[in-house]
């Protein structure tokens, strides 16, 4: 790998050695391709470009190459591709600044995540800052969306201190995860044929799933972006406003420099390949091209999708990644759960329980394990509780980054999660599903395993993913009972504008009816989670009465106009009828109106009647038997349940 050494003040040395490097690189990989040479001795398939290409379907090293010649060369092509992007990202090496005690800043500090409470609600971010001058720290990434923290360099001296701090939740260290590729098999396309079937043997048939309108977040190595499979579901370009994004330092996800994130994307949306058709392909890139990156790369990555995604139902995330079990990961993933978004993970390649893996171990996600063609577990794949369920994993063949029109086969739990990624994809298309609701009905699908697939406590039966309904009719749901018709307004509109400010957490608020006591509205602590943003509540009718408007601050400084300029605007009728901002920990408006009390109507009095005489009369004789009476009645009503909507 290139590194600079020592400071170069004349760039043309530097140049030099780059230059000088790359063309050893591209020497080895052309000297090794130019004439693979078979067990048989004789040369097998085309070369291009200086990679052998078998004559049939075009995937590297097939045709009875020498193993070790291929591994030569492909890690010749690997350097070189490397060599690439680093010459094309170096920067003169520098000497680092050194503190007052003659030591470098970073040089005794570790990076951590820090996460702070209320992270259900981002938005409190912005306090890294303090926390990380009061500790000697040093700020990283900032988090929002999924998490509300940052990452932080800290001296590990200062961990004890900086976690009894109350406002804090988590200190993490952040770890490395990997791409969960396992290793190159035979070719061959079976994975779609066999989610296509309920049982054995595969037909040789496939349904691609259409995704139209649906996003799918590759969080990988990236996507290469000219390949053939991918015509028509890539933006070309990752612009300004594109769902694209980098977050391994690279500058480009539409460049791939490792092939994995390719190999997923093709499995779960490619034109060939792929389980899904017509989705829209985010690449994310998340991992550098030699396939490892970190928590914290991730959990951007993740956050990304969620602020790309704005509220649709209609996303889906796949990770094809892992590493140690992490906290502050796992609660990323639930958040971005939580916030609508369909999530995807490989379980992980160690065959061992993926509950000590991450994000394998987050309930809310849907974590993939690996099958082989016969419907047997993979013997690389993590198993255990954790795994919500199963899909083709070994021998999978997709594109990959040679050329524009090549692919690789090749095994992992990595190849897995994009078929379910591709199932989900079609699902979401067909409605607005919450992520529960997706995956129960893919679990309501999908065929049982045999039993002893796996290694459950419970000795349940794992899942087996398909595209077809497995265990019988799906009863449709019992629709919702019609609307009443809406009551004709007799009172006012009421409206509430609040413009956040720099730490919208804090601020909450809530409307009562003074006349009946009841509560008209509210905004709990933590449910604002945008900086400095303009929030809407409005109800277009609200009952005739006298209003109370009461705001608190958790933090005592009101939303104006110490960190930030915020403001409140409460609307009676159309009309603005309270307003202000700077206040401490609370403030109370009153509003409307009691009324007068109700106007009783006059008491006329009857006339007086002079009082007339009963006439006389014989007594009548009682008969001698009762009349009978039935006074009484019978009502009956049936009432019916009705269900909710999926």
């Amino acid at each position: 790998r290139l590194q600079h050494q020592h400071y170069h003040k004349n760039q043309h040395k530097s140049t030099m050695n780059i230059n000088l490097k790359l063309f050893f690189a591209a020497l080895a990989a052309t000297s090794v391709s130019s004439g693979v040479v078979s067990a048989e001795g004789q040369k097998s398939g085309n070369v291009r470009g200086g990679i052998v290409q078998d004559k049939s379907d075009g995937d590297v090293g097939s045709g009875g190459a020498d193993e070790s010649a291929i591994e030569i060369r492909d890690n010749a092509a690997a350097e070189l591709r490397r060599l690439r992007i680093n010459a094309n990202n170096s920067r003169p090496w520098t000497k680092p600044k050194k503190d007052k005690g003659g030591k470098d800043n970073d040089s005794e500090k570790n990076e951590y995540i820090v996460t702070f409470k209320n992270s259900k609600h981002p938005g409190g971010s912005i306090k890294c800052d303090d926390i990380a001058k009061g500790h000697k720290g040093t700020v990283g990434k900032k988090f929002s969306k999924v998490l509300n923290g940052c990452t932080m360099k800290l001296n590990p001296k200062e961990l004890n201190s900086i976690r009894k701090n109350p406002n804090i939740e988590l200190v993490e260290e952040n770890q490395k995860v990997y791409a969960s590729e396992l290793t190159d098999v035979p070719s061959g396309v079976w994975g779609l044929d066999r989610i296509n079937q309920c049982n054995l043997p595969t037909d040789g048939k496939m349904t691609k799933q259409d995704a139209t309108d649906v996003k799918v977040y590759i969080l990988d190595t990236g996507i290469s972006g000219t390949h053939i499979d991918f015509d028509g579901v890539l933006e070309p370009n990752p612009s300004t406003g594109s769902c694209h994004g980098d977050y391994a330092n690279e500058n480009n996800p539409l460049f791939d420099g490792n092939g994995h994130g390719t190999h997923v994307a093709s499995t779960s949306c490619g034109l060939t390949y792929g389980v899904a058709s017509n989705c829209k392909l985010c690449a994310v890139k998340v991992l550098d091209s030699g396939g490892s990156g970190s928590n914290a790369g991730v959990i951007e990555g993740i956050e990304h999708a969620v602020r790309d995604c704005a509220g649709s139902k209609k996303c889906v995330i796949n990770m094809s990644l892992g590493g140690g079990k992490s906290t502050s990961l796992n609660m990323a993933v639930a958040n971005a759960v939580n916030a609508g978004v369909h999530v995807v993970v490989a379980a992980g390649n160690e065959n061992t329980n993926a509950c000590t893996k991450s994000p394998a171990s987050e309930p809310k996600a849907i974590t993939v394990g690996s099958t082989d063609s016969s419907d047997n577990r993979s013997s690389f794949s993590n198993t255990g509780t954790c795994v919500d369920i199963y899909a083709p994993g070994s021998s999978i063949k997709a594109a990959w980054i040679y050329s524009d029109t090549s692919t690789r086969t090749i095994s992992g739990t990595s190849m897995a999660s994009p078929h379910v990624a591709g199932i989900a994809a079609g699902i979401a298309a067909n409605g607005n599903f919450t992520p529960a609701q997706l995956v129960a009905q893919m679990k309501a699908k999908a065929q049982l395993a045999s039993p002893g697939f796996d290694d459950r406590v419970d000795n349940s039966l794992a899942d087996l993913a398909t595209v077809v309904n497995c265990k019988g009719p799906t009863p449709a749901p019992t629709p919702s009972p019609p609307s009443p018709p809406p009551t004709p307004c007799v009172g006012k509109s009421l409206r509430v504008d609040v413009l956040t400010d720099k730490y919208p957490g804090e601020t909450s608020w809530k409307i009562e009816n003074t006349s009946t006591g009841s509560e008209v509205a509210s905004v709990t602590q933590g449910t604002y989670n945008s900086p400095e943003s303009l929030e809407t509540w409005e109800s277009a009718c609200v009952s005739p009465g006298e209003y109370t408007f009461t705001m608190n601050d958790s933090w005592g400084d009101g939303i104006c106009c110490n960190y930030g300029v915020g403001s409140y605007t409460i609307y009676h009728g159309g009309e603005e009828v309270a307003s202000g901002g700077d206040f401490g920990i609370s403030v109370t408006e009153t509003f409307g109106s009691l009324g007068p009390p109700p106007t009783s109507s006059p008491v006329t009095s009857s006339p007086t009647i002079n009082p007339t005489q009963s006439p006389t009369s014989n007594p009548t004789q009682s008969p001698t038997h009762s009349a009978a009476y039935n006074e009484g009645y019978e009502a009956g009503y049936e009432a019916g349940l009705a269900g909710s909507k999926p």
